[in-house]
């Protein structure tokens, strides 16, 4: 029996409860109930933040526009709060590229990226791209910005840059304003 990698299944579920679909699926504008959010889901509180929810993302490799895109409706982009981590996916109008921070922290302020291919520790941010076209791209040096983080929603940008395994070089940076937090306890 083959094991399934732990980060595969997070990203599924983030698309799930993102709202994402895979391309050529198409969506209606109620889920049955048997699909609604599991309980552990917290919607937003009531009266929460309702100001223009955005993202952006720009990659540049060898030092010319790769791909860039940004937010379309309000369900391209979520971030997900687990106690110690926010885990925001940015994904692509397309669904063709996705951007993934995993911070591990849960209090506004600067975390940098950790060294190529390491997994983030406490106080820093995990930042990786996967493209249409592999190869993924993890940067070797950058930083993740949370200007606000509340239970609610969360602002901030991200910069990084680095090698991939092909030797091209490559450059991340975005932002993102009132993504909402959904909870998992």
């Amino acid at each position: 029996m083959k094991k399934l990698n732990p980060r595969i299944i997070l990203v599924m579920l983030l698309l799930t409860a993102c709202g994402g679909s895979p391309s050529g699926e198409t969506e209606s504008a109620q889920p049955p109930a048997a699909t609604q959010a599991p309980a552990a889901t917290q919607a937003p509180a009531q009266g929460a933040n309702t100001e223009e929810r955005y993202f952006e993302v720009k990659v540049l490799k060898n030092g010319a526009e790769f791909v860039s895109y940004n937010n379309v409706s309000e369900r391209d982009g979520c971030a997900l709060f687990e106690g110690t981590m926010i885990m925001i996916q940015l994904q692509s109008p397309d669904n063709k590229h996705l951007l993934s921070l995993d911070i591990r922290g849960a209090e506004a302020g600067s975390y940098p990226v950790p060294v190529q291919y390491e997994s983030a520790k406490p106080g820093e941010a995990a930042l990786t791209f996967t493209p249409e076209v592999l190869p993924i791209l993890i940067p070797a040096q950058g930083e993740v910005k949370l200007d606000t983080f509340t239970a609610d929603s969360c602002s901030g940008s991200f910069s990084g840059s680095g090698t991939d395994i092909k030797g091209d070089t490559f450059s991340i940076e975005g932002r993102f304003s009132n993504l909402i937090v959904m909870s998992f306890e």
